[in-house]
């Protein structure tokens, strides 16, 4: 089962929220843990001994204010241990032996509880009972790709949580926005990105190795938005709210910003386990690690192959020059900058095409134009003109300008704002359910 199932979207989802929201207040914790229990046997039921292996976690996190802070640092050492395990050899290891997708939420969940036991080591925060700190470790909306981290702020959530229509309303249009962008634009994108990666290197050309690396990063970039809107969604759905996952990488101002634009609560929650007390603004030599980290993090949520990991070195070898040399260079003017970091960064999603290496680098040479390679071919121009709607809307879609406007029509002209924002999805509504029955068909 994935979020952009039929079955998910229209059956199982909605049964969820009814069941919540029909459970007394005090039981609603315990209903969403459970309903994230089944939401994750169906997604991955060889996985689900996970959930028994978090119940010390959820018992340590329940009871850590009761326990002296001396005593708490040997129980949270060995949950710290265990889920690093478990996500090193579940997670990582047993995929790239396998050559197979990371399971969904395993990575994700063992971060997030060992964040809540961090936390709630350090400090002295409010009480919280076992369900509490259950549903909110593992909330089915973080399974796939989902924001990670910010587990207080989901218990203050959940211990004042109540129906809202409005937030409702607004978790069905992310989450048809979320299904559209992976339905309609990242799968599209990625059949452009492996037709591409079928020629030989004989038809390269410029322009073909620019509409490669750029169809490359909008498949990532709108896989990666796609599932931060559906998490976004499901828990507007249930009342609560999580971080935004993914914003706009492609504006970034330096090296550093595009990979936190990537996935910005993973990189959030890395720096308060590792760096208590300091910010990610100051740009330590410690907050560049944890920068140079991020892309290893992300290749293995995404897909863990050789591929993708050559994808996260040349990111992550960009981190060490930006730390090493460009920090030091003054930024006077925003646009040079993020046209710089566009052009540095986008060559590096030729790395994932699956073809072989030597193609690749072939690919990436004829970024370039030289004598023997055109600067533009009939393949190129034909992939251009028969997908000129596609990539047109992707690249809008890719700036903020539809983000921002429609912040700006919410705040002044918020009846408008509705009636648009309700015409607009149900017209992607219409159009993700036509994607999703012509792929089952």
């Amino acid at each position: 089962m994935r979020f952009t199932d039929l079955g998910f979207i229209f059956i199982l989802l909605p049964l969820a929220a009814v069941c919540y929201y029909c459970c007394p207040k005090k039981a609603r914790p315990a209903a969403l843990f459970f309903i994230s229990a089944l939401f994750f046997l169906l997604a991955e039921p060889c996985y689900i001994w996970l959930f028994a292996a978090l119940i010390p976690d959820f018992i340590f996190a329940s009871r850590a204010d009761r326990i002296e802070p001396q005593k708490r640092i040997l129980p949270c050492r060995l949950i710290i241990l265990k889920n690093v395990a478990i996500a090193a050899v579940w997670g990582v290891i047993l995929p790239i032996v396998n050559e197979s997708p990371a399971p969904i939420g395993v990575i994700l969940f063992c971060i997030t509880s060992i964040e809540f036991s961090v936390i709630r080591s350090r400090e002295a925060i409010r009480p919280c009972g076992f369900f509490e700190s259950a549903a909110s470790v593992t909330f089915f909306a973080r399974m796939q790709l989902g924001p990670v981290g910010g587990v207080r702020k989901l218990i203050s959530q959940l211990q004042m949580a109540s129906p809202s229509l409005s937030s409702i309303s607004r978790g069905a249009m992310l989450i048809i926005c979320g299904a559209a962008k992976r339905v309609i634009l990242a799968e599209q994108l990625f059949v452009i990105f492996r037709s591409i990666a079928d020629m030989p290197t004989a038809y390269y050309s410029t322009a073909l190795g620019w509409l490669c690396a750029g169809c490359g990063a909008a498949g990532i970039y709108f896989t990666l938005s796609a599932y931060s809107d559906i998490a976004r969604g499901i828990a507007n759905v249930f009342s609560v709210t999580v971080p935004r996952t993914v914003y706009f990488p492609f504006q970034a101002k330096s090296l550093r910003d595009y990979i936190y634009r990537l996935n910005m609560p993973m990189e959030d929650t890395l720096n308060r386990m590792l760096l208590h007390g300091a910010r990610r603004e100051e740009g330590t030599t410690a907050n560049y690690f944890i920068s140079s980290m991020m892309p290893v993090i992300i290749a293995i949520l995404i897909y863990p192959s050789a591929n993708s990991l050559l994808w996260a070195i040349y990111l992550a070898v960009l981190i060490f020059i930006d730390w090493l040399i460009l920090r030091r260079i003054p930024v006077f003017m925003a646009l040079p900058a993020r046209i710089v970091t566009f052009l540095i960064t986008l060559p590096s999603y030729i790395l994932l095409l699956p073809t072989t290496l030597y193609n690749r680098l072939y690919l990436i040479s004829a970024l370039l134009p030289g004598e023997a390679i055109p600067l533009i071919n009939d393949d190129a121009i034909y992939l251009l003109t028969t997908n000129a709607p596609l990539l047109f809307v992707a690249l809008i879609c890719c700036t903020s300008a539809i983000d921002a406007l429609s912040r700006i029509t919410e705040k002044q002209l918020p009846q408008l704002w509705w009636i648009i924002s309700a015409l607009s999805h149900a017209v992607l509504f219409v159009l993700t359910v036509s994607f999703l029955l012509w792929n089952v068909r």
